[in-house]
């Protein structure tokens, strides 16, 4: 099993993808701390496309991999939608693979971040 990923993010006020999907965020503004390799870099995370190997997949299965997107500015995100890893080929050696939880962190300058909290604890999502 590998960490694959789909993103999409969405304005609040009119639910409005923010560029993951329709390409607005540039391939230079999704990076990640790991790629599996040609085809799995994070710019293949773009919600309901499948290039490349078909996402953004980590190098290794292991917690605190993470993709992070830069927005360029301040936005209040009302949801974040995460899809699957379909097999792309039968030559596929990843196959379907996706992520099983996450945690939503934000930062104004990238280097001080914070981790998505309610009710005073952080919000694990399970997918």
């Amino acid at each position: 099993m590998f960490f694959c990923l789909f993103v999409c993010l969405f304005f609040t006020v009119c639910d409005v993808d923010l560029g993951m999907e329709v390409s607005k965020i540039t391939n230079g503004a999704i990076t990640a701390s790991s790629h599996l390799g040609k085809g799995y870099e994070p710019w293949n995370a773009r919600y309901n496309r499948h290039y490349g190997n078909g996402a953004w997949c980590a190098h290794d299965n292991l917690n605190g991999e993470y993709i992070e997107v830069d927005l360029k500015r301040i936005h209040r995100i009302s949801r974040v939608a995460v899809q699957e890893k379909r097999k792309t080929s039968p030559g596929d050696a990843v196959g379907e693979a996706w992520v099983q939880k996450f945690v939503l962190a934000y930062s104004e300058d990238g280097l001080s971040w914070s981790e998505y909290s309610e009710g005073g604890s952080v919000k694990v999502s399970v997918v």
